[in-house]
């Protein structure tokens, strides 16, 4: 595993796994949102995420975490594995709030410095829809990409998940 996509609904812990798969791997770890959003909660403009993908994808190895389906396809035809953490959206809402109240006033790591979380109606919305909305293409993709696909359903996978990663690495 050189080239791994991590995807999965907001709250699902993609930013999670990626860090501790980049600390048992000793692969760069990249966030979709670290890199589309700079200070102030600003989009860059498309073609400026798009060519910092270009740039990572084109690497030797990554974990890339985040689900942009408009991009997916350029991450998808280089990655080797993929792993879909694929929870409800009850689980999902409630580590969303729960991460929130955590870190009051404090930047995620993957995040520009001054971030700061905001919990909106969209964003909730977002994951109350993504089981129907972006879910269906994320299966369809993995289904036919000829990829290592890990499509985690439990906490208790993905612990296996990283278990697995720990023996296979060390």
């Amino acid at each position: 595993m050189q080239r791994i996509m991590i995807m999965g609904s907001s709250g699902s812990g993609k930013s999670t796994l990626a860090r501790q798969l980049g600390e048992i791997t000793k692969i760069s770890a990249y966030y979709m949102d670290g890199l589309r959003f700079t200070s102030n909660r600003m989009e860059i403009p498309k073609n400026e995420f798009r060519a910092k993908q270009t740039e990572i994808v084109a690497k030797e190895s990554w974990i890339f975490e985040g689900n942009s389906l408009g991009t997916m396809a350029q991450r998808m035809e280089r990655a080797d594995t993929v792993v879909f953490i694929d929870y409800n959206r009850y689980f999902c809402l409630y580590r969303v709030f729960k991460r929130r109240i955590q870190i009051l006033k404090k930047p995620r790591l993957e995040m520009p410095d001054d971030w700061i979380d905001k919990v909106e109606w969209e964003f909730i919305k977002w994951i109350w829809n993504y089981p129907k909305r972006t879910r269906p293409k994320i299966i369809e993709a993995m289904n036919t990409s000829g990829k290592q696909i890990y499509h985690l359903k439990s906490r208790k996978q993905v612990r296996a998940f990283v278990e697995m990663m720990i023996e296979m690495y060390l």
